[in-house]
Order: C-alpha cells, then sequence, then structure tokens
C-alpha cells in the first residue's frame, strides 16, 4: 500500500461514509417533518433569531437595538450572522456550518492519529479508531442539531492534539 493511500484511505471513507449518512438523515428529517427541515431543538432556533438580528440589523440579540445574549453560545450566532451576510441562508447555513465542523471532525481526530507512530502506519486501525469517534460522540446527530456543537468537538480535539504534540516535542 503507497505511502499516499495509507495517509487518505481512512479519512476518505469516513468522509464518504459521513457524506452519505448526514444526507439520509437530513433527507428522512424533511419527510417525517412534512417537507421542510426542522431542528429539534428550540436552541438552534434562538441561535438564528440572534443571527438574522445581528445580519439584518447589527444588535446582538433578538431585536434591532435591544442587546442580549439568550443563546448557549456567543460565537455560534455571530459565525452565523456572517455566513448570512455572504448568502448562505440562515437555517440552511446552520445545518451546513454544523455538518462541515462534524466533518472538519473527523479530519482533525486522523491528523491526531496520523501523528502517533501506533496508527500512522496501521490505516485499518485508524478507520476503526474513525468509525468509533464518529459513531461515539455521537458526531452525525451533533452536526443535524445546527447548533455548535460539533464545532466545539473539532476544537477541544484539536486542541488534545496540540497538547500531545507539544508533550512529544518536549520529550
Amino acid at each position: 500500500m503507497t505511502a499516499v493511500v495509507r495517509r487518505t484511505a481512512p479519512r476518505a471513507l469516513a468522509l464518504v461514509a459521513y457524506v452519505a449518512a448526514a444526507a439520509v438523515g437530513v433527507v428522512v428529517s424533511v419527510r417525517l417533518a412534512g417537507g421542510q427541515h426542522v431542528f429539534p431543538l428550540d436552541d438552534a432556533y434562538i441561535h438564528l433569531s440572534i443571527a438574522r438580528t445581528l445580519a439584518e440589523h447589527g444588535t446582538y440579540g433578538l431585536q434591532p437595538g435591544a442587546f442580549a445574549t439568550p443563546a448557549s453560545s456567543l460565537a455560534w450566532p455571530l459565525l452565523l450572522a456572517g455566513a448570512s451576510r455572504l448568502g448562505l441562508p440562515l437555517e440552511g447555513g446552520a445545518l451546513v456550518l454544523s455538518l462541515l465542523a462534524g466533518g472538519a471532525a473527523l479530519l482533525v481526530v486522523d491528523e491526531v492519529f496520523l501523528r502517533h507512530p501506533r496508527y500512522a502506519a496501521r490505516p485499518t486501525a485508524r478507520g476503526l479508531w474513525l468509525a468509533a469517534f464518529a459513531a461515539l460522540v455521537p458526531l452525525l446527530p451533533m452536526g443535524l442539531l445546527g447548533m455548535e456543537h460539533a464545532l466545539h468537538i473539532t476544537v477541544v480535539v484539536a486542541l488534545v492534539g496540540y497538547v500531545l504534540h507539544l508533550e512529544e516535542a518536549a520529550s
């Protein structure tokens, strides 16, 4: 097996499986909700309302001119508002960004494994770890929430990977 295949095959398979499962999840949820996508938690709609008010009126809050922080995340509505200003529809944007963050989590986890000599040369082990990570987190349901959770997971895994890298460099 070539070095390129060893490096890319597990992450490519994990991403293909994640995208396929996400597509099925979105299609099923749209069908169950009578033809439109519905987020399962009201928190997603609070984030969307803050993002809409911020993008349209420049106010971080639920109403123009009235600053408020009713959301579970300060940064997620900022990200959604920025995406909205770039032309991404808010509801679809929240779903897309959340699912993209889930895919990024898989890439970051794989990158952490690639830096560990025990797993770097063993693509099957990396593939199994990626599948276990995606299932046990659970990454796909987090992505389908349209909220910041998949992004939090990605950032935490990246920080853990960085700390492990610093630890290896120090020894």
